[in-house]
């Protein structure tokens, strides 16, 4: 489970200091990761939209990932 504002500083590293390509050339399937950058940005949106205090991650894997 993450806080907004943890997701919310998560998100926008994801795109600021990420490299799309980087992620995608150490997978097995990179077309994944366009779908997967754009719901972490509508996730937030709507979490905010409704102000939901926390976000639970479908996938949680995915999230360490991403913070290796």
């Amino acid at each position: 489970m993450m806080d907004i504002k943890t997701r919310t500083e998560d998100t926008k590293r994801y795109y600021t200091e990420i490299s799309l390509d980087e992620i995608r050339d150490k997978v097995e399937d990179p077309q994944w990761w366009y779908a997967t950058r754009a719901m972490t940005a509508f996730v937030l949106v709507v979490a905010e939209e409704i102000g939901a205090k926390y976000i639970v991650p479908t996938d949680i894997s995915m999230i360490y990932g991403m913070i290796d």
